[in-house]
């Protein structure tokens, strides 16, 4: 046998059994890996306030007062800034507090006591002279049905009365709770206020909130959230939904504040997928509790949520 054939089966000899004992020692170490990996497991989330409510501006006006800021703590009703209202608004308001509708149909009531009256007289007059036979018996029929059709008027008109000022005064209540308004009859109103739907935390301001500038009817001037606790929303997928159950802890940092880990809890696990497709995993919505005592956290920061020992 040729010396460079003997040398190369001695190599093989030697090497053959140690990269199998190296193999062998791998194994177990590949088999950890993977199960860490399905231990814990990452999935990115973004913040969101789980309550906010926008502020509105019913009628034209122009700022007076600004007395919050981005942050500020609320309650409901509290002013968050005044304004004056325009004369075109002022207007509005009037025919919303004080409908001409009202004002007509007490009109008509007015106007049906009067021939009630008149019927009234009418009827005695006749039931008088029927007793002597000097009036007949028709007439006397004819004013009593009139009398009974003027009480199905007023009956129907006293219901629709009453719905008008029961309207009225919702309209008045609503306006005292939306814009701070008092209304009287003998007076009207010329400044209003845009107040605070909810308690919380001013979450947004319009830039256009400037004293002295021109506020549009309709429009969002601001906006009031609940931002304790604030709630981390991410899609999961199907394998590892199944095994997450309300309550569950988990930690999660954010991409703006690397170096701190933040806890967590499981509040909410849809039941439906987002966007199912045949041919494609399933991911399912799942919403994280998250304490905000110091509302250092705020909604649209991207955070990575690490689920552990999940078996």
């Amino acid at each position: 046998m040729p010396k460079r054939i003997f040398v190369i089966l001695l190599a093989c000899v030697v090497l053959i059994p140690a990269l199998v004992l190296a193999q062998r020692e791998a194994e177990p170490k590949k088999k950890k890996a993977r199960a860490e990996t399905s231990a814990d497991m990452m999935v990115t989330g973004k913040l969101y306030y789980p309550v906010t409510h926008s502020v509105v501006i019913p009628y034209d006006g122009v700022l007076t007062t600004l007395s919050v800021q981005p942050g500020s703590r609320v309650k409901k009703g509290e002013v968050l800034a005044r304004y004056r209202l325009t004369p075109e608004s002022t207007t509005k308001l009037s025919r919303r507090i004080f409908p001409a509708e009202i004002l007509k149909l007490e009109a008509d009531r007015i106007e049906l006591k009067q021939k009630q009256y008149g019927l009234d007289e009418k009827r005695l007059e006749l039931e008088g002279l029927a007793k002597q036979n000097l009036a007949p018996a028709q007439a006397l029929e004819r004013v009593r049905r009139e009398s009974n059709l003027l009480d199905q008027q007023r009956v129907l008109l006293e219901k629709k009365l009453d719905q008008e000022k029961k309207m009225q005064a919702a309209e008045l209540s609503l306006i005292d709770e939306r814009m701070g308004i008092k209304v009287t009859a003998d007076q009207m109103p010329t400044h209003a206020a845009l107040l605070s739907p909810i308690d919380g935390h001013v979450s947004w301001l319009s830039p256009e909130l400037q004293v002295g500038g021109a506020l549009k009817a309709g429009q969002i001037y601001a906006e009031v959230s609940v931002m304790d606790p604030i709630i981390l929303r991410a899609l999961v997928h199907e394998i590892e939904v199944m095994q997450l159950t309300i309550g569950d802890e988990v930690e999660f940092t954010l991409e703006s504040i690397p170096n701190r880990t933040f806890q967590a809890k499981v509040g909410r696990i849809s039941l439906t997928p987002d966007k199912p497709q045949p041919k494609e995993p399933s991911y399912y919505e799942v919403e994280f509790t998250v304490p905000n005592p110091n509302l250092l956290l705020r909604e649209g920061l991207r955070g990575r949520i690490t689920f552990k020992d999940l078996r």
